[in-house]
């Protein structure tokens, strides 16, 4: 789930949140390309007809809507910096479960926007250009299972997605995404039900198949045997007695995670340096054009 698990400002290649991914799907998952960056203008009669002006390569597309949320934009910005120029071993960022009158859905609780809205958006994208939309698809599906779950889940329960990097030849990376989550709270609302879910993208390197299969059979009680990276993006796992922290804990015993403790405030020290440079982009995306 990779890619969408995370943001707008997504990798491609998991996304979420990262492919149209999970992950931002799960904010954002992935293995990035480091293919050159294009310009392309997608143009569509179909369900999305907005064009949207694109800055994309194999491992993020950037939405260049001049309506996007401020807080939503400088989030995406800060997770793409994370990501993809830091390297950092951990990400977190929220979630939320929503039940009401409109359906069931997991949403970005920033700008409102579902899940799934942005995991059929990066088909259709991928789609439009002419290229496979698998790895989309398969987020697509993951979300919509882990949907499924999350509903049945308690205070507590804990989310696990596997988001392994495609194939070399696509550009991506060798390292992988773990992402973990955990249910903080069920809120009774008028509407209906709510449920607040904190995030973590945990970065694994070099990890393989045969180690992702264990990782899941360890977690689930059952194998998946996954032939292919996107098994276990149709295939996210929500846990009942173990805690999202537990899990880390033997992820980062079983495979290899960049970061340590003080990762997080030398990130934020970096991002602090950066807002100025951060400000400039932002008013860019709202007043810019293509050429700049």
């Amino acid at each position: 789930m990779g890619e969408l698990l995370r943001t707008n400002f997504r990798p491609e290649t998991h996304a979420p949140l990262t492919d149209g991914s999970l992950a931002l799907a799960m904010h954002r998952q992935y293995s990035i390309p480091d293919n050159n960056v294009v310009l392309f203008k997608a143009r569509s009669k179909s369900t999305f007809p907005r064009p949207r002006e694109v800055v994309a390569s194999g491992g993020f597309s950037v939405e260049y809507s001049k309506k996007i949320d401020e807080q939503s934009l400088y989030n995406d910005i800060v997770s793409y910096l994370g990501e993809y120029r830091f390297s950092l071993g951990r990400f977190d960022y929220p979630l939320r479960f929503v039940q009401d009158d409109s359906g069931t859905r997991i949403i970005d609780p920033v700008s409102g926007e579902s899940m799934q809205a942005k995991t059929k958006r990066a088909i259709w994208e991928k789609r439009i250009r002419g290229e496979s939309s698998t790895r989309e698809e398969a987020d697509d599906e993951g979300i919509g299972n882990l949907t499924t779950s999350i509903a049945t889940a308690k205070t507590g329960d804990a989310i696990w997605i596997g988001s392994l990097p495609g194939r070399p030849e696509d550009g991506f990376g060798k390292y992988a995404f773990i992402y973990l989550g955990k249910v903080l709270r069920t809120i009774q609302t008028q509407k209906g039900v709510e449920k607040e879910i904190a995030m973590s993208a945990i970065r694994v390197e070099n990890p393989t198949l045969e180690s992702f299969n264990q990782a899941y059979a360890d977690l689930a009680g059952q194998s998946l045997n996954a032939t292919s990276p996107e098994s276990f993006l149709r295939n996210p796992v929500v846990v009942s007695g173990k805690t999202k922290e537990q899990l880390e804990r033997e992820i980062r015993g079983k495979f290899t995670v960049n970061g340590g403790e003080d990762e997080k405030e030398w990130f934020n020290g970096a991002i602090a340096d950066l807002k100025p440079a951060i400000a400039d982009f932002m008013y860019l995306v709202r007043h810019g054009g293509t050429q700049e």
